[in-house]
């Protein structure tokens, strides 16, 4: 065989061999994953305490959708809420009195003193995450503050802070009570409309100001507190979605070339052993900065870090590099959370200060 020949069959075995090496090497790195460990206890879902007698809450019956939905309407900011919400009250005024089983049991419960809620947690998570049971709230806090809007527009001052008591009683309830990501967004969302009403009452009647303003004081120190409910939840769930599809992807592994290669060597490659502890990693240094903060704006900067905390190293991305893309493609869902907690208890700390002085310039709050 002549030199150049050997030269060239030599250059073609390089080329086409190496990256079949280098794929094989980082496919045996890769199949390897972590040792088993124990779920951290502090990430243990948060026990159900509230009695059903107690939670009355929970399974409100939800409105009709014959006469439309019972919703104000979206708005983002409160200069252009009331003239957005006003025009709908007819509208909720029809909804409301097509829907007087959900109007009984809602005044009944927003009539307690000391309201609870709390959205109960499985015995086992599941890939479908907790239902928190939490729309026919969201619905009742809705049907208070349209009734405290009618008796605002009639210039009704008692009937317009009975409702807004009531509406307060239950946007606290959620608040504190839920548990899951969704009843805590409901919650925060919910407290913003309270705000954007008690801006509007106070600008019509400055006189009612002193008497609104217990309804915008936000407990800072609860409100940090109900944030390591959700994180637990939330990581509960991302430890049961990496197991699903540890479950998942083998199911039926015979039915197909792809499906066995899927299972046999897509699967080990995953490592869910090690992105299961990832998670738990990170959430468990959210749950160390939460239980150590002295406010929820204090901490934003080392949570932010905490949640956005991506493999170190070029060497960590090959030794894990499908656990690093799944870790880097989840971290996407939590930004923002704990900054829309800490933007409400901003605007309720604000509209508390202003309710108190209605003489100085309204601040503006933003509804989200």
């Amino acid at each position: 065989m002549k030199p150049w020949v050997r030269r060239l069959l030599w250059g073609v075995a390089i080329v086409l061999g190496l990256p079949l090496l280098l794929g094989l090497l980082w496919l045996l790195l890769n199949r390897i994953d972590a040792d088993p460990q124990p779920w951290p206890e502090a990430l243990a879902l948060p026990a159900n305490t509230l009695p059903a007698e107690d939670n009355p809450l929970l399974d409100l019956p939800l409105a009709s959708s014959a006469k439309g939905t019972l919703a104000l309407g979206d708005c983002k900011a409160d200069a252009d809420c009331f003239a957005l919400w006003r025009t709908r009250l007819t509208h909720l005024a029809e909804v409301r009195a097509a829907n007087p089983e959900l109007g009984l049991a809602c005044e009944a419960a927003a009539a307690r003193e000391g309201l609870r809620y709390e959205d109960p947690m499985p015995e086992r998570m599941t890939i479908w995450g907790p239902n928190p049971r939490v729309f026919g709230a969201s619905q009742c806090h809705t049907w208070l503050l349209s009734r405290a809007l009618d008796a605002l527009v009639a210039g009704d001052a008692a009937q317009t802070q009975h409702w807004l008591v009531g509406a307060d009683r239950v946007d606290r309830a959620v608040l504190s009570g839920g548990r899951s990501l969704q009843a805590h967004r409901v919650g925060l969302a919910k407290w913003h409309q309270k705000l954007a009403v008690l801006h509007m009452a106070a600008q019509q009647h400055p006189q009612w100001a002193a008497a609104l303003a217990p309804l915008a004081v936000l407990d800072g120190r609860q409100l940090l507190a109900s944030q390591q409910a959700w994180v637990r939840v939330e990581a509960n769930y991302g430890r049961v979605a990496v197991d699903s599809m540890r479950v998942d992807v083998c199911r039926g592994h015979e039915a197909s070339w792809f499906a066995w290669w899927s299972c046999t060597v897509g699967a080990p490659a995953a490592q869910p052993e090690y992105l299961t502890q990832r998670f738990a990693t990170r959430w468990v240094r959210v749950l160390t900065i939460l239980g150590n903060a002295d406010s929820l704006p204090s901490a934003l900067p080392s949570l932010n870090e905490a949640l956005l905390d991506h493999a170190q190293g070029w060497w960590s991305q090959v030794r894990h590099t499908i656990p690093t893309i799944l870790d880097d493609v989840a971290q996407t869902a939590w930004p923002g959370q704990f900054e829309r907690a800490a933007r409400v208890l901003a605007d309720a700390e604000a509209t508390h200060r202003w309710l108190l002085n209605p003489a100085t310039p309204r601040p503006a709050i933003s509804i989200r």
